[in-house]
C-alpha cells in the first residue's frame, strides 16, 4: 500500500507540474478577478454539463448547437477562451489516468456493465 501511495502522489505533482494544469490554475485566477464573467462561464459550463447528462432520447447535438450559439459572442473573450481551453485539457488529463487505471484491472462488471455510466 506504501507503494500505491507514493505513486499517487507522484501522479498527483506530475498533474500539477503540468502546462495544463499551470494554465488552468493562470486563468482561474484571471476570470475569478472578474466575477461577472466568471458568472457567464460557470453558466455555460453548468448548461454544458447539464446537456451531457441528459436523459437517452434526448437530441444531444441539437441542444449543444444551441449552447454553442447561444454563447458563441464570450467565448470570443480571452480570459473565458483561455480557461475553457486549459479546463478541457486538464479534464483529459484526468479521462486518459481513469481510463488507464481501470483498464489495468479486471473488476469482473461483465454481467452489469450495460448500466455503468461512465
Amino acid at each position: 500500500m506504501d507503494e500505491i501511495r507514493q505513486c499517487t502522489e507522484a501522479l498527483k505533482k506530475a498533474v500539477r507540474e503540468s502546462d495544463d494544469y499551470k494554465g488552468f490554475a493562470k486563468a482561474k485566477a484571471a476570470l475569478e478577478a472578474n466575477p461577472e464573467l466568471r458568472e457567464k462561464v460557470m453558466t455555460f459550463r453548468r448548461r454544458n454539463y447539464e446537456i451531457q447528462n441528459l436523459k437517452e432520447g434526448t437530441d444531444v447535438y441539437t441542444e449543444m448547437e444551441q449552447l454553442e450559439e447561444e454563447y458563441h459572442e464570450i467565448r470570443k473573450n480571452p480570459l473565458i477562451s483561455d480557461y475553457l481551453q486549459y479546463e478541457l485539457g486538464l479534464c483529459r488529463i484526468m479521462q486518459r489516468i481513469n481510463l488507464s487505471l481501470v483498464g489495468t484491472v479486471d473488476l469482473d462488471i461483465g454481467d452489469f456493465k450495460d448500466i455503468i455510466k461512465w
